[in-house]
């Protein structure tokens, strides 16, 4: 019996080891972080490949000024940084943008770079507990410090999108919210 000898490796990751797991890990993760691309019919042998959808990649900064309770908030602690394109995407994502800055005396501040010209919902939180994911109760209310863009204060769950919009034009934005705990 004679092995068959094994293919190279189709990306700097590996083998090609596909199969319904793998498949279903990749649209998962392309959910959660906001992926997308375009579908095209079957294609011949001369077509073009297909046209992948993005985002326009020029773009400017976003500067969020994070205001946070040093008693609250130790430093060290990540400030991270989401923003959202779409009513239906607020408050929980998926985030066309994200940033991570770094808490120092109850203050942080996260440049967004590369973002397109727009409207664009902000939302920041502390990490308290470094996992990368906003810490929620089992009803789903923050238990980590959150704020909103146009520092727009909750009330009875997050404020509405357009009350965290800011506009995006050729130049800079600058904007500053304060975290708060429910």
């Amino acid at each position: 019996m004679s092995r068959r000898p094994a293919e190279p490796p189709t990306a700097s990751h590996g083998p090609d080891r596909r199969g319904p797991v793998a498949a279903t890990a990749v649209v998962a993760a392309l959910v959660a972080f906001g992926g997308a691309c375009a579908t095209s019919p079957q294609r011949g042998a001369g077509d073009d490949p297909p046209a992948i959808a993005s985002v326009e990649e020029s773009g400017v900064a976003v500067r969020v000024a994070i205001l946070a309770d040093p008693q609250v908030v130790p430093d060290g602690v990540e400030a991270r940084v989401g923003l959202a394109d779409t009513a239906s995407a607020w408050p929980s994502g998926p985030f066309v943008r994200r940033a991570v800055g770094t808490f120092r005396g109850g203050r942080a501040e996260v440049l967004v770079e590369d973002v397109p010209r727009g409207r664009w919902a902000v939302v920041a939180y502390a990490d308290l507990d470094g996992d990368g994911e906003l810490a929620r109760t089992v009803l789903g209310v923050p238990r980590e410090p959150i704020g909103y863009g146009n520092d727009a204060v909750p009330r009875f769950g997050p404020p509405a999108f357009e009350a965290c919009v800011v506009e995006v034009g050729d130049r800079p934005v600058e904007t500053a919210l304060t975290l708060r705990v429910d």
